[in-house]
């Protein structure tokens, strides 16, 4: 389950991507973005009745990718996951999120 995001060293503002209905039972509802265009965010609010895990997924351009912490919702709850590329990196490429 995944969303995503795409930023560019020349753009002038960090893209947001809002995704909801992600899955069969529309269990988070997420927004992903790159407020500087070397870190990458996903905050996500889980939509069930049961606890939830997410963590963020940074593709770092020519740098190997990242991965945010693995953050727990309960249910109703929002929370936010991100992480910084390294210092070889071109940039963030996307961000996107995966459930465990």
């Amino acid at each position: 389950m995944v969303g995503a995001t795409t930023a560019h060293a020349d753009q002038a503002a960090p893209q947001k991507v809002t995704t909801k209905g992600v899955g069969a039972q529309n269990v988070l509802s997420c927004t992903t973005d790159t407020p500087d265009g070397r870190e990458g965010w996903a905050r996500c609010s889980n939509n069930t009745a049961q606890v939830v895990a997410f963590r963020a997924v940074v593709v770092c351009g020519m740098a190997p990718d990242v991965y945010g912490d693995w953050v727990t919702l309960n249910p109703g709850q929002s929370g936010a996951s991100g992480r910084r590329c390294g210092i070889a990196s071109t940039g963030v490429g996307s961000v996107s999120w995966e459930e465990g």
